[in-house]
């Protein structure tokens, strides 16, 4: 059985089938952009802690859902 969550865009009247693997990957990502950015302003000690926080979220998503397929 498929994990999926249905997201609407700005239009309303549009609906996209996304799969659970697809939210949990994004959200990973955008750990990394935040990680960039962070470092690029300067900010390392912000940048430690998204660092520590990504390490945590990737760790309890494979601890309850098992491996991202990309």
């Amino acid at each position: 059985m498929k994990n999926w969550a249905v997201v609407r865009r700005l239009d309303p009247h549009i609906e996209e089938e996304v799969t659970l693997e697809m939210k949990r990957s994004w959200e990973l990502k955008a750990y990394t952009i935040e990680i960039k950015e962070a470092k690029r302003l300067g900010l390392d000690n912000i940048a430690e802690q998204l660092q520590k926080n990504f390490e945590a979220e990737k760790q309890y998503i494979l601890d309850r859902y098992g491996p991202i397929i990309e």
